[in-house]
């Protein structure tokens, strides 16, 4: 997301704000780029972003900013169990 920040909405800031509670992820990327004229076709970079949402049981939304450009919301429910991959026991 930070990528297309810069390569497609001419973003002057970038800001990422990440939370992490007890039950979620949450991620917030805010741009003040060119922002949407209306939702962008799904190309390849957000259909991955959408496939592994769907895997991770999380849920994400773009949408236009009031002021100016775009907000990136991502969340992600955190995942206790020990099987996960990359957690090897």
């Amino acid at each position: 997301m930070i990528v297309n920040c810069d390569k497609h909405a001419k973003a002057t800031e970038i800001e990422v704000l990440l939370r992490v509670s007890e039950k979620y992820i949450h991620l917030v990327i805010k741009d003040d780029g060119i922002g949407l004229k209306k939702m962008p076709k799904k190309g390849l970079g957000l259909k991955n972003i959408g496939l592994r949402v769907v895997f991770l049981k999380g849920r994400y939304r773009i949408r236009q900013n009031k002021l100016k450009g775009t907000i990136f919301t991502l969340s992600i429910p955190r995942n206790e169990s020990k099987n996960t991959p990359g957690n090897s026991r």
